[in-house]
């Protein structure tokens, strides 16, 4: 009785120490929601100045980046806070309803400076209609507009889509790369579909749009529930879900532009806490059991690869997590069921496919009127349907993403253009960064492109000519090719030899990280505290992180794949990266307001400026404080080897954890949570090293 009395002592002292908590941080907390709520409310203002009507040099893009930039500085501020103190339920639930708010604020903004939500508006509308929207590009449809005769039922359907909807004309109508098929895979048309089904025929293209943000926001949301649960089942200080929760990158890009990334970024996030769940829970459970468990996270994974390609880098991930838990067996029948799974959802982008078209009958069309009176006229003779257009290529989306797509990159950026030699490259476009000859990366590309010439099949580039041999130095091996390779009209040949070599070079790097990051985490080298789950959370954001920096395509809204796992981030550095590919949308302000050069003095334009200057300015700071925290770390694990070697640590519990210390002032605490050994919690010992 005297136990008991005691316990619910305690329980009531705790519950008016989260109350006491709850009044004295959330006074400094709640104040940074309201300066981040006004921030949010002026982007959503000032995004009104980002329709088509205005002119570029007329957007108020600095005032955009401005307040994006105080919204970060009260974002880093909320996470100090937040983390010098254990996660209370109360914390949480105002964390989460600030994170709501300020989605909802953004929902009824004009996307600035992105237009990718129409073509899933329209893609959408496609297959709700009926039919593949890997069948007919938007310019087939534009053309049959004006044709006013078109030469298929489908397209008829089409046709009769865009003229019964206003707004669904508006969206085609600002549809970018229209003469490729859509390069989304099909779980993200699915929601696109679903969108437009609760989206009515008479709606306005302000209400499409919002539609749509909601239930990519839905997906944002639920993404952020399931950090709670990962940082829960990790041991981690739950008050880290702000990371994700108030991230100004994640409003920007999903409640602001309304990217697709939000639909895998819950699914992959989703895959990880089931992987670190059931590699607890299932370790002796009965097969029936374990298999459904291991299927269901194949599933999801496969799932979130099928919203989106990138998830698929953290296959050796899962791979040696079952390896490593359930051994070979289980591991083989995790990675079919995503091979099959996923084979499957991609199949219309990635293998040859005939004519992928969705059954009319099955979709309820609303244009089956029209379709209905056109079969009829046309089996009586009275309207002749001319023959199909040729069908739009199913891969051709997705192949120029691979081939020709680059941006905003920096590493990948350096290598191609050293790799490219500058044949008819204008003074504004050379770099400046080129250090290696072009007789080298002549004699590099012609190695390489008669490679891949044999390797397709094709005739090699060089088969009219002796091939030169090993000895041949690379000026006389440029002398030998020929002269449709290096003359006038090869600037597109070099680029795309030299795109899919550096491509080739930089995904063989990332396969050798990933892997690398898979064994090291996972507890193959050691028994240390690499065993951990947090530590493969910790690979997870690693790989990601790094594919991210190898890939062509640095776009701000990909950075979010990787802002989940950021409490699992050994370094500050990290934390960073978002707030510097703000810089990216100075692109759009530097091309309308410099169209010739020279900016700041260089031989570059608005556009070229940016590629060549300000890339640098956006990644080279992050890059080096990695670098500089990677020394330090590494120091004083050299420092500390002889005592971190022998240490065993125990699974981390589930639990709420104590105040962090990752934003304490002494740089080698260890970012651990309870109930570890006091000599970790608080000594020098490093978790690991990356």
């Amino acid at each position: 009785m005297t136990s008991a009395k005691a316990e619910s002592g305690e329980r009531k002292a705790e519950s008016q120490e989260e109350k006491s908590d709850l009044r004295k941080s959330p006074k400094a907390l709640w104040l940074l929601g309201l300066v981040s709520l006004l921030c949010y409310l002026a982007i959503a203002w000032l995004s009104r100045q980002f329709g088509q009507e205005t002119l570029p040099e007329d957007r108020p893009t600095l005032w955009v980046l401005a307040w994006y930039a105080l919204a970060f500085a009260c974002y880093w501020v909320a996470l100090v806070l937040v983390l010098r103190r254990p996660a209370s339920r109360w914390l949480l639930i105002s964390i989460f309803l600030w994170s709501a708010l300020f989605r909802a604020v953004l929902l009824p903004s004009l996307p600035v400076h992105e237009i990718d939500i129409y073509r899933y508006i329209w893609d959408g509308a496609v297959l709700a209609e009926g039919v593949s929207p890997y069948r007919f590009t938007p310019q087939q449809v534009l053309e049959a507009l004006e044709d006013r005769s078109p030469s298929s039922l489908e397209l008829s359907r089409l046709v009769h889509l865009h003229e019964q909807s206003p707004s669904l004309a508006a969206a085609l109508a600002r549809v970018h790369y229209g003469d490729l098929p859509s390069p989304y895979p099909i779980v993200s048309q699915a929601v696109f579909a679903t969108a437009a089904y609760l989206t009515p025929d008479t709606a306005s293209p302000e209400v499409r749009l919002v539609i749509m943000k909601e239930l990519l926001v839905a997906f944002d949301l639920a993404t952020l529930l399931v950090v709670v649960l990962l940082l829960g089942e990790t041991g981690r200080n739950r008050a880290w879900c702000l990371v994700y929760g108030w991230s100004p990158l994640v409003m920007k890009e999903i409640a602001s532009s309304g990217h697709l990334d939000s639909i895998a970024i819950f699914l992959t996030t989703l895959a990880i806490w089931l992987l670190v769940r059931t590699s607890r829970t299932l370790a002796g459970a009965v097969t029936a059991r374990r298999l459904m468990g291991i299927v269901g996270v194949g599933m999801v994974l496969a799932l979130a690869a099928g919203a989106k390609l990138y998830p698929l880098v953290l296959v050796p991930l899962f791979l040696t997590v079952w390896w490593r838990r359930f051994g070979w067996i289980w591991a083989g029948v995790g990675m079919t069921v995503v091979a099959i799974v996923a084979s499957l959802l991609l199949r219309p982008l990635l293998l040859p496919t005939a004519n992928m078209t969705v059954s009319a009958s099955a979709s309820q069309s609303r244009a089956m009127p029209l379709l209905d009176k056109l079969e009829k006229e046309n089996q009586a003779g009275t309207v002749s349907l001319s023959a199909p257009p040729l069908p739009a290529d199913p891969q051709a989306g997705i192949r120029a993403f691979f081939q020709h797509w680059e941006m905003n990159d920096l590493l990948f950026m350096v290598l191609l253009e050293n790799l490219r030699p500058q044949v008819d490259v204008e003074p504004r476009a050379q770099p400046w960064f080129v250090l290696m000859p072009d007789a080298w990366s002549r004699a590099i590309l012609l190695c390489w492109s008669n490679w891949v010439d044999e390797l397709k099949g094709g005739r090699s580039l060089l088969s009219k000519r002796p091939q030169p041999t090993p000895r041949v130095g690379a000026r006389c091996f440029a002398k030998k090719a020929p002269d449709s390779f290096f003359g006038p009209g090869s600037k597109q040949k070099l680029r795309d030899y030299s795109f899919l070599l550096t491509r080739a070079i930089l995904s063989l790097i990332v396969l050798a990280i990933a892997w690398r990051l898979a064994f090291q985490w996972t507890g193959f080298q050691s028994t240390g505290p690499e065993q951990c789950p947090a530590a493969w959370c910790r690979a997870a954001m690693l790989t990601l992180a790094w594919f991210w920096l190898l890939c062509p395509t640095q776009n701000p809204w990909y950075w979010c794949w990787v802002v989940p796992l950021l409490p699992f981030a050994h370094y500050r550095a990290w934390h960073a990266v978002a707030a510097c590919t703000m810089l990216y949308y100075l692109r759009f302000w530097l091309s309308a307001h410099f169209p010739e050069p020279p900016v700041a003095g260089t031989r570059y334009d608005g556009e070229n400026f940016f590629y060549f200057v300000i890339v640098w300015l956006e990644f080279l700071p992050c890059l080096l404080w990695l670098f500089w925290e990677w020394l330090a770390t590494k120091d004083r694990s050299r420092n500390n080897w002889h005592i971190s070697r022998p240490l065993t640590l125990p699974s981390p519990q589930r639990g709420e954890g104590t105040s962090d210390s990752y934003f304490s002032n002494d740089p080698n605490r260890v970012r651990v949570s309870d109930p570890l050994p006091e000599a970790v919690k608080y000594g020098q010992l490093p978790l690991g090293r990356e």
